[in-house]
């Protein structure tokens, strides 16, 4: 490439970047207005960028000369070891229990939150019980009944593929082989203990990058690429806080209709299930209106369809 570069000064260390500038160009019509506008930047061939973490601008970068981007693997999170309140001693079985009871009395007084919305918690619940039925044919299974496989302990992450969300799962799947480009493999967890925290979150913050800067191509890969990820992801009782951290950000960051936000609507419509059976689910919903109101929403479309 012959242009000459053009300087990005990325997060709040302002790490310096340098990238052709009739690649950024091309790329993006925002950086376009950067680099060829009148504005400072374009002056002084430079642009801060210090709202970016460096992470997200190098698989930007990686991205702009290769046309894909690298997925990191999961981490893998160690058991927290048992508070010596929960552990049994045979000859201290009396006075553990005592301790039980007082350690745990706090957490049965506390309040719920302020802003709880009980009623769209029942109207959730109503519609995931109504769609989780075998052809709505028999009494369909509600979130409260078990979903741990005494076997393995593990919940039960797939809806039954004759219910309503079954096949609305099923359509989700198939939809993710919808690609013209390489085939993405995703990593396939089988223990409770790998954490998919930033192999989700790096790939929706670069697609915030992809949304503010216009690179549209670089948005529907990343789609496709979560869309991959979701699709295989064994969800094991551990791990539903970080579906929580994914719907958080995509909806603090994303507007409605968005293709990323519609990605993770679906997916949580289909795991409802799971996530209900979650210990915050409940104050979550709370925190997340807007999810909460979209999800009642999409469940109560599928109920009518």
């Amino acid at each position: 490439m012959g242009s000459p570069p053009f300087e990005f000064l990325v997060g709040v260390e302002r790490t310096a970047f340098h990238v052709h500038s009739s690649l950024a160009i091309h790329l993006s019509p925002v950086f376009a207005v950067l680099i060829q506008g009148h504005m400072l930047e374009a002056i002084e061939k430079r642009a801060v960028l210090d709202d970016i973490d460096v992470d997200t601008f190098v698989r930007f970068c990686e991205y702009a000369y290769t046309g894909d981007y690298s997925v990191p693997q999961p981490t893998i999170c160690q058991a927290p070891h048992p508070s010596p309140l929960l552990q049994t001693d045979t000859q201290d079985s009396n006075d553990n229990s005592k301790s039980n009871a007082v350690s745990q009395k706090p957490e049965t007084e506390k309040a719920p939150p302020p802003d709880s919305n009980p009623r769209s918690k029942q109207l959730i619940s109503r519609s995931i019980s109504w769609l989780t039925g075998r052809n709505n044919k028999k009494k369909p299974c509600t979130p409260s009944c078990k979903l741990r496989n005494p076997a393995s302990g593990v919940i039960a992450s797939l809806p039954d593929p004759d219910s309503k969300l079954g096949v609305t799962w099923s359509k989700f799947r198939a939809s993710s082989t919808g690609w013209n480009g390489p085939v993405f493999q995703p990593y396939r967890n089988i223990l409770p203990s790998e954490s998919f925290t930033e192999v989700l979150l790096c790939q929706a913050r670069l697609y915030v990058f992809g949304d503010r800067y216009d690179i549209k191509p670089l948005r529907l890969l990343i789609v496709y690429k979560i869309r991959r990820t979701l699709s295989v992801l064994k969800i094991f009782p551990e791990r539903v806080p970080e579906i929580f951290q994914l719907v958080a950000y995509v909806y603090e960051n994303t507007v409605e209709g968005d293709d990323l936000r519609m990605l993770v609507l679906q997916y949580t419509a289909c795991m409802t299930i799971v996530l209900m059976a979650d210990a915050d689910w409940d104050a979550f919903i709370s925190e997340q209106p807007t999810f909460a109101r979209e999800l009642l929403a999409y469940l109560s479309n599928l109920e009518q369809n």
